[in-house]
């Protein structure tokens, strides 16, 4: 073991001797953003917390042994002692830092499927007190602890959708006549102020149907916003991208692998793999659009499901995911919608079926096209907006093969 490695694990030894007593651990560096006060809230709510959690306030930088990425340190905390519960820590942090950021992640079955999502998480958190970190981390533990993650989560949305103003679209709506994009592009632009460029990748506005061209109230991003947009794409999504590309690369390279057996679930998961480092652009240099990001994280974890297929010699057959959505995971019911003016008939995850049968409008993949947020399946970014991300048509490499 080198010098480097040697540090390293020492350094992950005593984070994790401060997880294994407390469930806190704050480097001595960061005592100036997480003072004894948010110590002490921290620790009591994780004490009587029902689900375990771990949080972890460290001065990560680019250029640290975990190049600055939460989700590295976090997980390799988890492997270190494979305990289950919900990991918290913050972001790379800056000298002159204004607002913090969070990075959430739940390992194993003790959430029992009730818990918020890592979104709601750390979005909560970073809502809640951007400028202190401290008050974020003792936020997202109480509300672990309480078991109201997702509740106050919801309330912050819905306060955020009132101080966009009471105007509403009259147009497109989903299954039950539920609104899909019911919102005026006012409000959709402040929900993209206030959650869309905090929570980097994940795009929660729609975009409103009025009937027609007349009356249509348009309005423009102005470019101070369009760049902190794609700071927050760039900041998360494209790091979760290569992140999940990455651990697929190295679950192949240590495979034991058997081509006499499901063969062809073995070329998925390497064909799969191919084109994600494709779509990513892995070593070009160019940016890479957000919604060529999401169809390398769809292809990622299609890779993987093929890769765990192959191993277990069976035939892949991949996830079908939620149309509106695809980071929504899995699609589990059906649901219509309207797209190009005809109702078509998608499928929906659990959360959006919900969402349409209440009449109210669900979570729908959106990205900014000329300075306006569009439902991605509007667009004419391929394969991604005909396919759903493979919702529809399930061979995503072979659409890319005819895209390239």
């Amino acid at each position: 073991m080198s010098n480097a490695d040697d540090r390293i694990d020492q350094l992950l030894t005593t984070v994790q001797e401060s997880l294994d007593a407390t469930g806190v651990y704050v480097a001595p560096a960061m005592a100036r953003y997480v003072d004894a006060a948010d110590v002490a809230r921290i620790e009591a709510a994780v004490a009587r917390s029902p689900e375990p959690i771990f949080v972890v306030a460290y001065p990560l930088d680019y250029g640290d042994a975990f190049n600055g990425d939460a989700g590295d340190l976090l997980s390799r905390l988890h492997d270190r002692s494979d305990a289950p519960g919900i990991y918290v820590a913050n972001g790379a942090v800056y000298a002159e830092a204004q607002e913090f950021r969070l990075e959430a992640r739940t390992w194993g079955d003790s959430l029992g499927g009730t818990s918020a999502d890592s979104y709601e998480l750390s979005t909560l958190g970073e809502e809640t007190a951007p400028g202190d970190l401290g008050e974020q981390l003792a936020t997202v533990a109480e509300a672990v602890a309480d078991g109201t993650v997702t509740e106050q989560y919801r309330e912050l949305v819905q306060e955020r959708r009132e101080s966009s103003g009471p105007g509403r679209g009259s147009g497109g709506s989903g299954d039950d006549g539920a609104p899909v994009a019911a919102y005026t592009v006012g409000g959709v632009v402040l929900a993209l102020v206030l959650v869309w460029a905090v929570v980097a990748g994940r795009r929660r506005s729609g975009r409103p149907r009025t009937g027609g061209g007349a009356g249509r109230r348009e309005f423009t991003l102005p470019a101070s916003v369009l760049d902190r947009v794609r700071d927050a794409h760039d900041e998360q999504l494209t790091r979760r991208a290569h992140r999940e590309v990455l651990a697929l690369g190295e679950r192949i390279d240590a495979a034991d692998m058997d081509a006499a057996r499901a063969p062809r679930s073995w070329q998925a998961a390497l064909d799969h793999y191919d084109a994600a480092r494709r779509v990513l652009g892995e070593g070009d240099g160019a940016e890479v659009d957000v919604l060529d990001v999401v169809g390398a994280i769809v292809l990622a974890e299609r890779g993987d499901e093929a890769l765990t297929a192959a191993l277990a010699g069976r035939p892949f057959e991949p996830t079908t995911p939620c149309f509106l959505d695809p980071l929504h995971g899995e699609a589990t019911a059906e649901g219509s919608i309207e797209r190009g003016g005809d109702r078509i008939a998608v499928p929906l995850c659990r959360d959006c079926r919900t969402e349409l049968r209440k009449k109210r409008r669900p979570d729908i993949l959106d990205v900014v096209r000329d300075g306006k947020p569009v439902h991605y399946f509007e667009t004419d970014d391929e394969p991604w907006a005909s396919t759903g991300y493979g919702a529809l048509s399930p061979d995503l490499v072979e659409r890319l093969h005819r895209r390239r």
